[in-house]
């Protein structure tokens, strides 16, 4: 094991001690590099690329709106959906209850995007995906974006409850 590896899994052992358990254990989302996430546990990613156009730009900048990068994420949301061969009611909608975004670097509007997406936990009463945005010209890091999501009737305003089967599919990309 690298030496890298040996201190990634020292970092891990320590967060868990923190934590009091490993069933309390959760997905280091946001608060570790990516380098460490990546050595620690390794999901399968779901991925996806999109073009970019001039007319996703802020202003005069070049550079892709960080709102077009959001619905960017929703997008591939709904291919990952497909993509595990789930499917809902039309009535039935995936709802973000809660988004966190770190930014890295700006996305030259001419490079496109390439979307990886892992499920970080599933639950009856939702899941949580992270969403990793890099350049698809550049492979350089743009964004990390977590989403907290529950499905919502649009009939009633409740949340649907995810089916163990829909939780599995969902957590196996």
């Amino acid at each position: 094991m690298s030496g890298s590896a040996l201190r990634a899994q020292a970092l891990l052992q320590e967060v868990r001690d923190a934590a009091g358990s490993t069933a309390a254990w959760r997905w280091p989302s946001l608060w570790l590099p990516a380098w460490v996430r990546s050595l620690i546990i390794s999901p399968m990613a779901f991925s996806i690329s999109f073009p970019t156009r001039h007319t996703d730009t802020f202003a005069a900048t070049g550079f892709v709106h960080a709102g077009v990068l959001l619905s960017l994420t929703e997008l591939a949301y709904a291919a990952f959906e497909e993509h595990c061969g789930v499917s809902k009611p039309e009535h039935v909608v995936a709802d973000q209850r809660e988004t966190r975004a770190i930014y890295h670097a700006p996305l030259p509007w001419r490079d496109g995007a390439i979307i990886n997406v892992v499920t970080i936990s599933a639950g009856e009463r939702g899941f949580e995906q992270e969403f990793t945005v890099h350049s698809a010209a550049s492979d350089a890091a743009i964004a990390t974006i977590v989403h907290r999501w529950v499905w919502l009737d649009t009939s009633d305003g409740r949340t649907v409850p995810l089916s163990e089967n829909v939780q599995q599919r969902f957590l196996a990309g």
